[in-house]
């Protein structure tokens, strides 16, 4: 009981002995450092550049970053059931990117088709999921598209004192890819 007693005083005099050296107007940092550092980037009006810096050419982060999730998303779960041993044909054109969800919703029969007219009950999805999955590859593609192809310029502080980086060529490639087992497309890129 002691000791509760003698680590509850002692942690009590900390926070009071730490509130007492904030509340010191002396000991606080100064905040004036001189003067105002300007901005590492700032968007480009395609016009002036102020003295100090220099233009950029950068990829658009954002259409990349969201293209390249939803294109993988909806290309890569689809793949992994098409390079099953035992997928049907139209379960194998999911292996084709963008056309191949359309194809394999013209070759898929309808499990409901054989029921009687009566029998409301039936409803087959997999139209609708091979629409999807061709919707969000189209539309993955278009986005990651734009982000590579639209490159924006900005305004770069000059570094003063620290030698420049050699510039890349950025540049992507679209290959085309078959095997004996199936056939694909193969993109990549240097940024």
């Amino acid at each position: 009981m002691a000791l509760r007693a003698r680590s509850m005083m002692v942690v009590a005099s900390l926070v009071v002995v730490s509130k007492a050296a904030r509340a010191d107007p002396e000991r606080e940092a100064p905040t004036d450092w001189g003067p105002p550092v300007p901005p590492a980037v700032l968007p480009f009006d395609g016009f002036n550049v102020p003295a100090g810096y220099h233009v950029e050419t950068r990829a658009r982060k954002a259409p990349i970053i969201v293209g390249s999730i939803l294109l993988g998303v909806s290309y890569g779960l689809p793949l992994s059931f098409a390079l099953k041993k035992d997928a049907s044909s139209e379960t194998r054109w999911l292996a084709a990117p963008i056309i191949g969800p359309w194809v394999g919703a013209n070759q898929h029969t309808d499990s409901c088709a054989h029921r009687s007219p009566d029998d409301n009950n039936c409803f087959d999805f997999a139209p609708l999921g091979y629409g999807l999955l061709g919707l969000g590859q189209l539309a993955g593609a278009i986005t990651l598209s734009a982000g590579l192809l639209n490159p924006r310029q900005v305004l770069v502080l000059n570094r003063t004192g620290v030698s420049s980086q050699p510039t890349r060529e950025r540049s992507i490639a679209i290959a085309p890819w078959a095997t004996s087992n199936g056939a694909g497309v193969a993109v990549g890129g240097l940024f």
